[in-house]
């Protein structure tokens, strides 16, 4: 059964349906594109933590050893003066 569709506004909130699943943004176009890409940057890093937690290093340690300059290219990129 697919997500609830809510707006931008809802989807701010971390909103999520009866069967635990993230809300589906419905292209409401009401709000500002701000406000939006805040709600959806928001709802996708609260995912990557969730999936840090279940996969973190041992992902980190698989991508080390299959694909070098990858694990580079992430590590260069975080490490960089922010």
């Amino acid at each position: 059964m697919a997500g609830r569709r809510v707006s931008s506004v809802n989807l701010a909130n971390n909103e999520r349906a009866p069967s635990g699943s993230p809300l589906q943004f419905d292209g409401d176009t009401r709000g500002s594109p701000e406000a939006t890409r805040r709600a959806f940057n928001k709802r996708f890093l609260l995912d990557l933590a969730e999936d840090w937690q279940q996969h973190g290093r041992e992902v980190f340690k698989r991508v080390q050893r299959e694909s070098p300059a990858a694990y580079l290219k992430v590590c260069a990129f975080w490490c960089r003066g922010r």
